[in-house]
């Protein structure tokens, strides 16, 4: 997995992780989904156009077959993620949602303890047990 890790400085002790690519999509789904406490660092708020909150979904949580309504791209359910608005039927692939791939990592979790560690998704442990560049 291409992915980063850092301190967050700026709001107190704490860790975020960055995912590149679509297996770094899919680590970041798995933290929001999976880790009590993971969050998004920015706002990730996404609207549809008629200002609904739209919903960020994934294969296993959806059985839908959506396309992006802004890029015409076919194939989101087979994408790490995707964002939908359930009242107006639109759907957004990640490129055009707009969100930056970076959550923050619970609150007290010590990434130098395994057994702390082995509470994330394989793909999380993966990634931070590589050495930093």
């Amino acid at each position: 997995v291409d992915a980063s890790r850092g301190s967050l400085q700026t709001s107190g002790p704490g860790h975020a992780m960055i995912g590149r690519g679509e297996q770094g999509w899919t680590m970041l789904d798995e933290l929001l989904t999976n880790v009590e406490g993971t969050s998004w660092t920015f706002p990730a708020t996404v609207l549809c156009p008629n200002k609904h909150p739209m919903e960020r979904l994934c294969e296993s949580r959806s059985h839908r077959r959506p396309h992006c309504d802004k890029c015409r791209r076919s194939g989101l359910n087979k994408t790490p993620c995707y964002w939908t608005c359930w009242p107006c039927d639109y759907d957004l692939c990640i490129p055009c949602a707009r969100v930056p791939p970076v959550v923050s990592l619970p609150d007290g979790l010590d990434l130098s303890d395994e057994a702390s560690l082995a509470t994330l998704p394989q793909l999380a442990q993966d990634a931070l047990r590589t050495p930093a560049v």
